[in-house]
């Protein structure tokens, strides 16, 4: 057999091909730019949310650098620095911290930065330029220099006081550069060059015994971050070092930075999502399929005795196969590019509608070459599909069928009319050619079914977003606290002023209230120091309970750890807790697992402990726990038992910590509780139990009054008169007479508190924050509004992809029987007739489109309010076909103006003029 290179002959018939076409080129081109414009437009939202999701977690941690070696020397450093995982690094030298006034409230570091490190660590001046080697310049943060009183302007001087090494260091520097502080961020920089950190060294005789000042911090970013902690361990491994044993010698400590978990945080996503996510996927898919499919197959059935005369002269049924094919990437040549672009505008519209909706999602709108990438394959994917089965049917059809071929599904089967005393039935006729292909029908209903089906999911799950059990969980009407309290781990120096709390009762119309009161943790400790007032509990637990909690440790660094803990009562301190001392009436909020809560209304040393749903919980009803306070923390060398001076003079020494001048006290556990989310520390952690005491048994063991939150309730009556209200000394607010004044209502009492404390936390003191029913209720109506919209959207582009293929069959479908239609008008009908027969056409498909909406609606009810109850515990199931009823009448009027149009499309030559055409 002798091989002919024919590729340029049927590249040449293809697209002549095409040419001839034009009016089918634009639909399919339309269908695969709208099919390529969903794919890119939900591409864009989800890496935008995951990408927002990293860029915040990069702001709180502080750099966007893949991980860092601590406290290193410069012999470390230059061999890490060699090291071929590694594709860039940056340096940083620490020199000290201000932990006096104005910055007792702030952690503030004094450093040198590299130009690399700086960058990943959000440092690069937005005026100005980082300070010169040789200079005494300084690039500092907005809220350092506002803190210090000085205009941020370059060329300032400013001056410093800050501690290196234990030593009170005052130095004045030139501003050379600032940027804009960010608020999420735990710390504060002042940047100095290498040279003035050196020569402070020098000066003070810094001999770094702390083994944290003057060392080396390294950057890195890796050449495959795809596993970040084995690749890490991997670099220390080859230099003779871990990450593991910090009483080893050879341990170097290493941050690795947990924002690059985004795999991670898809990989524990909820299934429910998934299959949304899915199911989102597969529809958009089989829309473009649809379409694209059907563009085709009727494009192939027209062009059929074409093809039959390419296989007389010797083309092949692969050949032909090969010229759709081509056909179709050269339509996704055009069509895909302009997919991109609307698909990229219309995510870019919707990306701050969903990230307006979640929490810790910087608000950014991905430009990733991925999102271009997947669409334009997922799109060329739906055209390869689609373009299959019609390039099948050209390639089985024999030259002598494809000259007697007509598109009909049963053929041989005689058509039989509905007759009446006046001949033939018109919807009977209708009918009938409805009839002669029943795969494009079906194809094309189910088209334009599809948007309607999204529309009415849409609809179904704004209407199911139950406020009432959304709001169900909201225990009060507001509740007050430091801004930080909302976002960063609580620590007493946050507390709520009992000014604040005044200026609140002033407004009257409260009807009960509270303070809850909380301890610090070691991590607020470590940050703030040990001046902030930091007041700290402990928990004693059994060695087995010990065991259980730290299993995942391994052997013998448990070992360790239990030899080397403090002890009291032969039981091991088991790190710090959260613990909370709530007035009566956040007390009366509380859910009751087990036991009797109303031993904490009176005297006595008892306490609740939390069932969180996280950490075991290891005590019930009659339980002793022994808990220590304090208000300072001592660290020391579990090898040695020396006491370091302070966490600062650490370093890379092991260590471990122990409460000092604490007070014991044994408590007994009078009820397992869960607490309301509003009313917790708002952070989960790893550490032991958390429990829950009346507010003066707290404050008077733990020695601190220190207001984690305010939280009331507000009258049902009017406005109500100042006057009238009063503390009661237990933070619960009383009305004298018991009532509100009855000329008002309990939303003029609330959106009056509402907007006292909009204006007080945004004008008179931004250090506070609030939250109320109102706003979650207006947070609740913009996420209703939200899915509304996308929604909306979404069906809109896919509804348009389902009118644009019943425009495409309606109009191909007029073309394709041009004579057989002439045919009948010169036997005798009329063109009233011929206009009514194809507008009963087209409604039959439009009814079809409907009917196999409500069929799909009841049949997936059962399904979707599944899906949907799991993915929102607020969602309740209602099931409507409102937005049916009321597109029906518009697809109606779809299914009569179309076949209108085709008919004065085709009555634009006589009858005479069409039959020649045919023959020809």
């Amino acid at each position: 057999m002798i091989k002919v290179s024919n590729q340029k002959v049927i590249r040449r018939i293809s697209l002549e091909s095409l040419k001839a076409g034009r009016l089918k080129n634009l639909v399919a081109i339309t269908a695969i730019t709208l099919t390529t414009a969903l794919f890119t437009a939900l591409f864009t939202i989800l890496l935008s949310v995951v990408e927002g999701y990293e860029a915040q977690n990069f702001r709180q941690i502080g750099t966007y650098s893949h991980g860092e070696f601590k406290y290193l020397s410069a012999g470390q450093v230059q061999d890490f620095a060699v090291d071929n995982a590694i594709r860039e690094y940056g340096l940083r030298r620490y020199v000290g911290m201000a932990i006096e006034d104005p910055f007792h409230k702030k952690q503030v570091e004094i450093s040198y930065c590299d130009a690399n490190m700086a960058r990943w660590m959000f440092l690069e001046p937005v005026e100005g330029s980082l300070p010169r080697e040789g200079t005494r310049e300084a690039a500092a943060s907005t809220l350092i220099l506002s803190l210090l009183g000085v205009e941020p302007a370059v060329g300032t001087e400013f001056t410093m006081s800050f501690d290196v090494d234990g030593t009170a260091v005052t130095e004045t520097f030139v501003l050379s550069g600032y940027w804009e502080s960010d608020p999420v961020s735990v710390a504060e920089h002042v940047l100095i060059p290498l040279s003035r950190a050196e020569e402070i060294f020098e000066k003070y005789e810094i001999s770094s015994t702390d083994g944290m000042t003057g060392t080396w911090g390294m950057g890195f970013m890796l050449q495959r971050p795809f596993r970040l902690m084995e690749e890490v361990s991997s670099i220390l491994e080859r230099h003779g070092y871990q990450t593991e044993d910090s009483m080893d010698e050879n341990y170097i400590p290493t941050g690795i930075n947990w924002g690059y978990v985004s795999t991670e945080m898809l990989s524990n996503i909820d299934f429910m999502l998934v299959l949304a996510l899915a199911v989102m996927l597969a529809l958009i898919g089989f829309t473009g399929y649809l379409i694209i499919y059907n563009v085709f197959r009727i494009s192939v059935a027209n062009d059929i005795r074409f093809y039959g005369m390419l296989k007389t002269i010797g083309t092949t049924g692969r050949q032909l196969k090969r010229i759709i094919r081509q056909q179709a990437f050269c339509l996704s040549a055009a069509g895909i590019p302009l997919g991109l672009l609307l698909g990229w505008g219309v995510g870019c519209g919707l990306t701050g509608l969903v990230i307006g909706q979640l929490d810790n999602v910087q608000d950014q709108v991905s430009a990733d070459i991925r999102i271009f990438l997947g669409a334009a394959l997922f799109s060329l994917l739906t055209v390869s599909v689609s373009c299959r089965r019609p390039g099948r049917l050209a390639a089985s059809v024999s030259p002598v069928e494809a000259v007697r071929y007509t598109e009909c599904d049963t053929p041989g089967k005689r058509i039989n009319l509905k007759r009446t005393g006046k001949g033939a039935s018109l919807p009977g006729m209708a009918w009938a050619n409805l009839g002669r292909s029943r795969s494009r029908t079906a194809v094309t209903m189910i088209s334009l079914s599809l948007s309607l089906v999204l529309l009415n999911i849409t609809v179904t799950l704004a209407k199911g977003f139950d406020m009432d059990k959304y709001l169900r969980d909201i225990k009060v009407d507001f509740l007050v606290g430091d801004a930080s309290y909302f976002q960063h781990p609580w620590d007493p120096s946050m507390g709520v002023s009992e000014e604040l709390i005044g200026e609140i009762t002033k407004q009257g119309g409260i009807a009960a209230g509270g303070r809850a009161y909380g301890t610090g943790s070691s991590y607020s400790h470590h940050v703030y120091g040990e001046n902030s007032g930091s007041g700290m509990a402990f928990q004693y637990v059994t060695e087995e309970v010990y065991r259980d909690r730290h299993s995942s440790w391994g052997q013998e660094s448990l070992r360790q750890h239990i030899e080397t803990e403090p002890r009291e009562q032969g039981m091991i301190q088991d790190g710090d807790i959260k613990l909370s001392g709530l007035e009566p009436f956040l007390l009366d909020h509380l859910e009751v697992v087990e036991g009797d809560l109303s031993k904490l209304y009176g005297e006595g040393d008892y306490a609740a402990v939390v069932d969180t749903g996280m950490n075991p919980v290891y005590t019930g009803p009659g339980d002793k726990v022994l808990i220590q306070y304090t208000a300072e923390m001592e660290y020391y060398n579990p090898n040695t038992g020396e006491v370091y001076p302070g966490f600062e003079a650490i370093g890379t020494q092991p260590y471990r910590a122990r409460p000092k001048n604490g007070r014991l006290v044994e408590y007994e556990i009078a009820a397992v509780v869960k607490v309301p989310t509003e009313f917790s520390y708002r952070y989960w952690s790893m550490s032991g139990q958390e429990f829950i005491m009346n507010a003066e048994t707290f404050r008077e063991h733990s020695g601190t009054d220190s207001v984690m939150y305010y939280a009331f309730d507000m009258e049902e009556g009017g406005a109500g008169n100042p006057a009238d209200s009063f503390s009661d000394g237990e933070g619960g607010m009383m009305r004298e007479n018991g009532k509100g004044d009855e000329s008002g209502t309990g939303e003029d009492n609330e959106s009056r508190m509402e907007s006292f404390l909009a204006d007080y936390t945004e004008n008179v003191d931004s250090r506070y924050s609030y939250e109320s029913k109102a706003v979650f209720a207006e947070n609740f109506d913009s996420m209703r509004s939200m899915y509304l919209i996308c929604g909306g959207v979404l069906s809109f582009i896919v509804g348009m992809v389902g009118v644009l293929n019943f425009v495409n069959v309606i109009l191909t479908g007029v073309l394709s029987r041009r004579r057989e239609l002439a045919v009948l008008q010169s036997v005798g009908m009329t063109g009233k007739q011929l206009k009514v027969v194809l507008i009963m056409e087209g409604i039959y498909y439009t009814l079809g489109a409907v009917m196999i909406t409500l069929s799909l609606s009841v049949v997936s009810a059962p399904l979707v309010s599944r899906m949907m109850s799991g993915m929102f515990w607020f969602f309740t199931y209602h099931f409507t076909i409102v937005p049916i009823l009321v597109i029906m009448p518009m697809f109606a009027l779809l299914g009569f103006v179309i076949p209108l149009a085709a008919y004065r499309f085709l009555s634009r030559h006589s009858i005479v003029e069409r039959l020649r055409e045919a023959e020809a």
